[in-house]
């Protein structure tokens, strides 16, 4: 399950990249369920802290995982995530597997730095933002995000006293594209990064259900079907080379048969978090590396998937 390790904590490291601008960016007036989605946006993207629950859950007839988020997010005094991945898996023979990935994503003026536990050794990647936190970049870039419209049509699903869930349908080709275009300010990008805007493209419009607190107007809740883009990164995975027999059979299985869904869940908002990086984080890591090779996200065996 590396590859969606890796593609769930780059799109985490692009969440906390792009939050605020992403979230703020290409409001229209249009009718009252969009506005209430753009204005529930709105007060996310000046959240200065949250937790952040979620579960990717992955079936298909050989292989089912679940992968379980539990994070916090802080904007000061450092702009921290910090959380752990826990994927549960069991194989066609019924034997269930258990990982958890603890990880630190922390966003500076001139980099975003990644840390992630594996086999009791921390890994440390960097990634150069300093030209994508420009200032002189930044109405560029706010154009390319409101150009990008990443947010479709709105609709109401249901409502009650306390909350409205509504219909968004998330435009992951714009995603895409505001992606690929902002690269030009991220040099060494990891190849996830590439993979990931494979993905959004080739799923194309993502539905996701969304649930906003009235009288606070936080989005509490968020949810998805990812099968389209679970089977477009399976048919991306199966063009690259030396595969084993075994991998290409049970990518086969999720280019074809798979589903997948998301949960995520936020609470606890602007809730004092306290968040830092410990000092043996910093220091224990096995190397200071910068972004992963393209021939990483599928080396080794069965245990890549």
């Amino acid at each position: 399950m590396k590859f969606f390790h890796k593609l769930f904590l780059t799109a985490a490291a692009a969440t906390l990249l792009l939050s605020s601008e992403a979230l703020a960016a290409g409001k229209t007036a249009v009718p009252d369920e969009r506005a209430a989605f753009d204005a529930a946006c709105q007060v996310m993207s000046q959240v200065q802290s949250q937790h952040v629950t979620g579960t990717l859950a992955i079936n298909s007839p050989l292989i089912g995982t679940t992968l379980q988020l539990d994070s916090r997010m802080q904007a000061a005094p450092s702009h921290l995530m910090a959380g752990t991945v826990t994927a549960n898996t069991a194989d066609p023979l019924g034997r269930d597997h258990q990982s958890a990935v603890p990880f630190y994503l922390e966003r500076g003026e001139q980099a975003i730095d990644t840390y992630i536990e594996r086999d009791g050794k921390w890994e440390h990647h960097t990634q150069d933002i300093s030209k994508l936190q420009s200032a002189a970049n930044a109405p560029k870039i706010q154009a390319l995000l409101n150009k990008a419209q990443i947010f479709g049509p709105v609709t109401l699903v249901r409502e009650d006293k306390t909350a409205t869930t509504l219909k968004a349908k998330l435009n992951s080709r714009g995603l895409a594209e505001a992606m690929s275009s902002l690269g030009q300010w991220l040099p060494k990008k990891p190849a996830s990064y590439a993979t990931l805007i494979q993905v959004l493209k080739a799923a194309d419009t993502i539905d996701t259900l969304v649930t906003i607190d009235k009288a606070t107007r936080h989005i509490t809740a968020a949810s998805c079907d990812l099968t389209p883009a679970c089977r477009a990164a399976a048919k991306i995975l199966l063009q690259q080379p030396n595969l084993s027999p075994m991998q290409q059979l049970v990518i086969q299985q999720l280019a074809g048969n798979a589903s997948i869904r998301l949960d995520l869940h936020y609470s606890d908002f602007d809730q004092p978090m306290n968040l830092t990086i410990p000092d043996e984080v910093r220091g224990r890591t096995a190397a200071d590396t910068p972004a992963a090779p393209a021939a990483d996200d599928t080396a080794g065996t069965e245990e890549a998937l």
